[in-house]
């Protein structure tokens, strides 16, 4: 494996918002692991790092960035103008600093786009494809061109595919890197490297799990059903919402994160359904393992995925998931094995769940299949073809020297 060779390398991570975002997680476990295998690496975000820092890594922090990380506006129009001065000013000052290093020798990997430059450009979903399967429907979907977000991303992306000519793309699944190459002009590189989770940090619990559920939720015989995400919406979340109707009683939903969704709204849907006593909103939580491990299932009906970390982190807690058959779900979910296929409707979901609340042996089953499948994407296995892949870039740009 590349990891064995004895050069070592400078290598700038860039990724805007890296302490609080799931393409921030990819970031700082990569880093770490590119860390430990000998070579010099730094983070180059607009905010600090902690969980970086705390062990070892450089963070280099743009202008502005935790200032404009404070500034907490009240209205929905505020936040957006925040949003797009945050994306402007990490893009003008990232851009900076980042041909900076580059022109220093150093390997640059922009992931998700966040800054003009790179030799490497991870894809950690494509934009212009999220939007169109988003499940908006026509005037929604219009509107949302108005929203300079919105706006400056979707052209950003479709620029940077476009003159991505002598970069390595380098998607996070092989639905995503075919998803880029319709906006790519030219001969280009792609390729991808799945995402990884930590599997010392998710793993199943050990002791009753019971107990666990009587701690956090205070109701140890319920059968629980997780959803963990921000955007609600494109994340089915009212699908789920609404399974509860045909599901028995004992079932409870925990709902995890939320940023950038109306919690309100959710919560007059259950209470329209009139399960809302059945539902927790628990909000944006840093350490989810023992939601994890304390689920009977983890259930994700997207319209738009790419690889979602959630997913492996439940199958590394030994949680079946169920999930929607999109971007690159199928390359770790095994249907009927350690999870199963759900449609983006309410009895899609009830016909599943009922399937493992009434064979407690098949879902044991998927606990051991899920922990498994988990063991294959441990984060030490990504960074080794990360390696790999700068290994590549470097020689390149030391015969174009």
């Amino acid at each position: 494996m590349g990891v064995l060779r004895s050069e070592s390398y400078r290598i700038l991570q860039v990724g805007r918002d890296a302490a609080d975002t799931g393409g921030g997680r990819v970031i700082v476990e990569t880093s770490l692991h590119l860390q430990r295998f000998g070579h010099e690496v730094t983070i180059l975000s607009d905010v600090p790092v902690p969980a970086a820092e705390a062990a070892g890594l450089h963070v280099l922090v743009t202008p502005l960035g935790p200032l404009l990380k404070r500034w907490l506006p009240k209205s929905k129009a505020l936040r957006t103008v925040r949003h797009f001065i945050q994306l402007l000013v990490f893009s003008m000052f990232g851009t900076a600093l980042a041909v900076r290093r580059s022109n220093q020798g150093w390997i640059v990997l922009n992931h998700n786009l966040e800054v003009m430059c790179g030799d490497v450009l991870v894809l950690h979903n494509v934009f212009n494809v999220e939007h169109r399967d988003s499940g908006h429907g026509a005037m929604r979907k219009f509107a949302r061109w108005f929203n300079p977000v919105f706006s400056f991303r979707i052209l950003r992306e479709r620029f940077m595919l476009a003159f991505s000519k002598g970069r390595i793309i380098s998607a996070v699944s092989r639905v995503t890197r075919d998803e880029a190459r319709a906006f790519v002009r030219g001969k280009v590189e792609l390729r991808y490297i799945n995402n990884g989770v930590n599997v010392d940090k998710f793993y199943p619990y050990d002791s009753s799990r019971l107990k666990l559920k009587n701690d956090l939720i205070g109701d140890a015989e319920a059968f629980v059903i997780l959803f963990v995400g921000h955007e609600y919406e494109r994340k089915g979340l009212r699908y789920v919402i609404a399974s509860l109707v045909r599901l028995p009683a004992c079932v409870r939903l925990l709902v995890l994160g939320g940023r950038g969704s109306s919690q309100s709204v959710y919560e007059k849907i259950a209470r329209r359904l009139c399960v809302a006593e059945r539902v927790d909103f628990l909000g944006t939580i840093m350490d989810t393992r023992a939601y994890y491990q304390m689920a009977d299932v983890f259930v994700l009906p997207s319209a738009y995925e790419a690889l979602p970390l959630v997913g492996l982190e439940a199958m590394a807690c030994g949680t079946p998931t169920l999930m929607t058959s999109v971007g690159g779900v199928p390359e770790f979910l095994e249907n009927g094995k350690n999870g199963f296929f759900i449609e983006r409707d309410p009895q899609s979901i009830v016909d599943k769940v009922l399937i493992l609340m009434n064979d407690p042996e098949r879902l044991q089953q998927m606990r051991l299949k899920a922990r498994e499948t988990a063991l294959h994407y441990s984060w030490d296995k990504v960074a080794e073809q990360y390696v790999e892949l700068i290994q590549e870039v470097a020689e390149e740009k030391a015969r174009r020297a």
